[in-house]
C-alpha cells in the first residue's frame, strides 16, 4: 500500500461488510465501505463520510464520469492507477493522508507525458495532504503550479548532474519552454521532500524552481525544502526566488548544465528576468 496509509483490518467480519463493486454506482447506492475489483462508473454526485473506506484491488478502479465526488474517507490502495474522468470534481479528505500520482495515471518512465495526471492529483488533494510521487521520471510539458498547501514527496534525488538521464529516485522532468518546471508562485508553507527537478536538454524551460509573490503580493515564503535537488538547462536560472522569504533549505544541490542561465540561484526583489509576472517586495 501506499507508506503511511492506514493498514487494511486483518477482520473478516468487518470484510463481510464491504461491497463487492462493479459496473456503476447509482445515486441510492452506499457508498461509504466500497470494495472495487474493477472498474466501476459514478452515476451522481457522491459525497461519503470520514469513516468510509474504499479499498482498490488489483484493476479495481473509480470512473469519476464528470460528476463531484468527495471522499472523506480513507483509501488502501497500491502504486497503480486507480482514478480515471477525475481530473475535476474529485476532492480526497485529510483521512486519505498521502495522494499519489499513480492513482491518477501518472507512469513516471521517461517517456509517457504525465502533466495530466500529476494536475488531476494536485486538483483531487486538499491542503495539508501529501502529494507522492514513486521512483520515477515524470514528464512535465508544461509549467505545474502548486496552488495548496502540500508537501511534494519522492523517493530520494539520486540525479547523476554529470548524466541527467541516469535517474534512481524521483524527478520533474521539465521538457517545455515555461516559467518553470515547479512554480510556487503567490502560495506560501509548501513542503517539498526527496525530490528531483530537471530541464530538458533539448526543449529547455526558463527555472527549475521558481517560488515568489504574485499580483497580490501577498506573502509567499515560509517553505520547507528537504533533499531538493535542481539540475539541467535552464535559460534563467535553476532556482529563481523574487520576493518569497523566511525559507528552510537543508540538503539542496543545484546544477546549471546548460541552456544559457546565467545564475544557479537568482534572488531578488522584482522579477529582473521577466520569468513569470511576480509581484515586487512590499518590504
Amino acid at each position: 500500500t501506499t507508506p503511511n496509509q492506514p493498514t487494511l483490518p486483518d477482520n473478516s467480519a468487518w470484510l463481510l461488510q464491504v461491497t463487492i463493486t462493479s459496473g456503476s454506482i447509482a445515486a441510492t447506492q452506499d457508498i461509504s465501505t466500497r470494495r472495487f475489483t474493477s472498474t466501476v462508473t459514478m452515476d451522481s454526485a457522491r459525497t461519503s463520510g470520514t469513516t468510509a473506506r474504499w479499498i482498490f484491488e488489483p484493476g479495481g478502479m473509480l470512473n469519476c464520469n464528470g460528476q463531484t465526488i468527495t471522499h472523506n474517507g480513507v483509501i488502501f490502495a497500491e502504486e497503480t492507477q486507480i482514478f480515471t474522468n477525475c481530473a475535476s470534481g474529485l476532492t480526497l479528505g485529510l483521512r486519505t493522508s498521502r495522494v499519489s500520482v499513480s492513482w491518477f495515471g501518472a507512469v513516471g518512465d521517461g517517456v509517457a507525458a504525465d502533466y495530466a495526471a500529476v494536475s488531476a492529483a494536485h486538483a483531487a488533494a486538499s491542503a495539508g495532504h501529501v502529494l507522492f510521487f514513486k521512483k520515477g521520471n515524470y514528464v512535465l510539458s508544461q509549467t505545474f503550479y502548486i496552488t495548496k498547501r502540500l508537501t511534494l514527496e519522492g523517493e530520494g534525488i539520486n540525479v547523476d548532474p554529470n548524466s541527467i538521464t541516469t535517474i534512481q529516485g524521483s524527478a520533474l522532468w521539465g521538457a517545455h519552454t515555461g516559467a518553470a518546471v515547479l512554480n510556487l508562485k503567490g502560495i506560501a508553507l509548501v513542503s517539498i521532500r526527496h525530490l528531483a527537478i530537471v530541464g530538458d536538454a533539448t526543449t529547455i524551460p526558463k527555472t527549475g524552481l521558481a517560488l515568489g509573490r504574485d499580483s497580490s503580493l501577498a506573502s509567499a515564503g515560509r517553505h520547507y525544502f528537504e533533499h531538493l535537488q535542481v539540475v539541467g538547462r535552464f535559460t534563467d536560472a535553476a532556482i529563481y526566488s523574487i520576493a518569497s522569504e523566511e525559507n528552510t533549505w537543508i540538503g539542496l544541490q543545484a546544477n546549471v548544465l546548460g541552456g544559457g542561465a546565467p545564475y544557479t540561484m537568482a534572488v531578488g526583489e522584482n522579477d529582473f528576468r521577466s520569468v513569470d509576472s511576480f509581484g515586487t517586495s512590499s518590504n
